[in-house]
């Protein structure tokens, strides 16, 4: 998606993880709700970082939003600490967490 953040071998490395559990249930007993189950489980894991990389992207390619906003956070850098945090947020690390 947006080669410059490296995003992309994250939420791969990512959906890997979360795939693992289903896939080795799947390996032992095939049912058409593993489906559903990756369908949901990926968009927990993953889309909500994509939506968020899509809207920092958009903001970059907007020139005139840039001067306008710039300027302000380089006066008051805490400001934008919320998304810088939201964005860095971990991945789930364990099973559980990411079903």
């Amino acid at each position: 998606m947006e080669p410059f953040t490296g995003e992309g071998m994250g939420w791969a490395v990512a959906g890997a993880a979360a795939l693992e559990p289903l896939a080795l249930e799947a390996v032992f007993a095939w049912r058409p709700a593993l489906v559903e189950r990756w369908t949901a489980r990926h968009a927990r894991v993953i889309r909500a970082r994509q939506r968020g990389c899509q809207g920092v992207a958009a903001a970059l390619r907007r020139p005139r939003l840039l001067q306008a906003t710039l300027p302000w956070l380089d006066a008051v850098p805490a400001s934008v600490a919320p998304l810088t945090a939201w964005l860095n947020r971990d991945y789930p690390c364990n099973r559980r967490e990411a079903q």
